[in-house]
């Protein structure tokens, strides 16, 4: 049976973040939970944002923080019936800071993920919303929140929905000619090296990569490098360590950002 449901259904929650200290005056401000639709049709996504705002003089860290601070973790669970899509970050700010390399968010950080209605799906729509930071700037202070909500009222716009989207990496790699990337992975443990041959018409546009975490493989951000279409990863492989079960991240193409996706069957071991 097909859910039809004609509606306007805003989804807000807000809540302050909780510190062990600055209780006043939080880095980030209160986060916010918001779906907004006027139709949820079975089978058809529906978007839901959490917008994280942060105060002035202070940064949070992408899902990658690179050679310092810490991850900015999101976790949604939506009830029986909805189908949750991937958490889809916003490009961050690559810093520079002599050999080091950070990741970072200023101002705001604007998450993004599609929700699926299946046949079972029931209104009204509840979620939870567990998101984990590390804000730095006069001082270093971690802030967590958990967000249980439901139907109400949002403040987010249909033109800063836009803008959110906007500031997300491209999904669609054909796009930019890339031909398919097989990534080698040396085997021994130590210090190796992850390479990515880049073939394809605008091979020599890609001027950068930024890498999400590879467990197992700590990587060493201030040495990963892109020359001669060829990304070159540098890693820290323990005995323990198997087959990465995907390569993920962010390839700067010209001036477009491109989502970077390989499976494990895509890895080659060396």
């Amino acid at each position: 049976m097909k859910i039809r449901a004609v509606l306007c259904l805003f989804l807000l929650a807000t809540i302050a973040p909780t510190f062990a200290q600055h209780a006043k005056r939080t880095p980030v401000k209160p986060v916010t939970v918001s779906v907004r639709t006027t139709k949820v049709t079975h089978g058809k996504p529906v978007t839901v944002a959490i917008r994280l705002a942060i105060r002035t003089g202070w940064h949070i860290f992408w899902k990658s923080a690179g050679d310092g601070g810490a991850p900015t973790t999101v976790r949604l669970t939506a009830p029986s019936g909805w189908k949750v899509g991937d958490l889809r970050f916003p490009v961050p700010e690559k810093v520079v800071d002599s050999s080091r390399v950070e990741f970072r968010y200023t101002r705001e950080a604007t998450v993004l993920c599609e929700l699926i209605p299946s046949d079972s799906a029931k209104l009204p729509l509840t979620l939870t919303v567990a998101a984990e930071w590390l804000a730095c700037g006069k001082d270093t202070l971690p802030g967590k929140v958990t967000i249980n909500t439901r139907a109400g009222r949002s403040l987010l716009t249909p033109r800063e929905l836009d803008r959110a989207r906007k500031q997300l990496p491209d999904l669609y790699p054909g796009r930019y000619a890339l031909n398919q990337i097989i990534p080698e992975i040396p085997m021994q443990a130590g210090p190796v090296m992850i390479i990515f041959p880049i073939d394809g018409r605008d091979a020599g546009d890609v001027t950068d990569i930024y890498v999400e975490p590879i467990p197992g493989y700590p990587i060493v951000y201030g040495k990963v490098s892109v020359f001669n279409a060829v990304a070159q990863i540098p890693v820290i492989r323990s005995s323990a360590s198997g087959l990465p079960s995907g390569l993920r991240g962010i390839m700067i193409v010209g001036d477009r950002k491109h989502a970077l996706e390989f499976n494990a069957e895509h890895v080659v071991p060396q």
